[in-house]
């Protein structure tokens, strides 16, 4: 079976259980394509869209509930992303390997994710690190775009990091568990002044 992750902005929608024929028509032949699709009554356009593809056994209805679908898919199954989207146009397609090291840059990722992570990476040096402070350098990043797409970059720098980096976030003075990342990088309430930071080491 596979299992189908999409992340587009500060939006996020998965599928699970799905037949080889259930994601080529549903997912993967317009992704390929650059062709808009919807699915959760929302419009994903691949060019901003970053979709990862697990195959895995089928899960159980209580595998998947109270949003425990992902960990388990992650512990066990395998990341088939780029088998399956190996050919798709880098302009049209953007493809995210979870947890996987990248060996040159992938002109998919959003522009100035890198220059974005590798400050955020050097504040941490520091000490914690206000999430906040995230959107603020995103910001000069990307000066002159949408708060939206501002935001979008230091959702996703910081998701990336909070898996390959060794970087912990504290909400409300507690370490999040690793389950909780989606749910409050999600929420706006997350990314206010004062309600959260990064640190190191976790």
């Amino acid at each position: 079976m596979y299992h189908v992750d999409l992340r587009s902005g500060v939006h996020g929608a998965r599928a699970f259980n799905l037949s080889e024929d259930e994601l080529e028509s549903r997912f993967l032949v317009s992704f390929r394509a650059g062709r808009t699709f919807s699915y959760e009554d929302r419009e994903w356009d691949p060019s901003e869209t970053q979709l990862t593809v697990f195959e895995a056994g089928r899960l159980r209805p209580d595998q998947i509930g109270m949003g425990r679908g992902w960990a388990n898919v992650q512990k066990r199954g395998t990341d088939v992303t780029t088998r399956l989207l190996g050919s798709a146009p880098p302009q049209t397609a953007a493809t995210v390997a979870e947890d996987s090291p990248r060996s040159q840059p992938d002109p998919r990722r959003p522009p100035g994710i890198d220059r974005l992570q590798e400050r955020l990476i050097g504040r941490l040096g520091a000490g914690p690190l206000e999430l906040h402070a995230a959107v603020t350098m995103a910001a000069e990043l990307l000066p002159g775009h949408r708060a939206s797409e501002q935001l979008a970059l230091a959702e996703q720098a910081v998701w990336e990091m909070l898996h390959r980096a060794g970087v912990g976030l504290e909400v409300d003075g507690r370490l999040a568990l690793r389950e909780e990342w989606e749910r409050l990088l999600l929420t706006i309430d997350t990314w206010l002044a004062g309600r959260a930071r990064l640190t190191r080491g976790s």
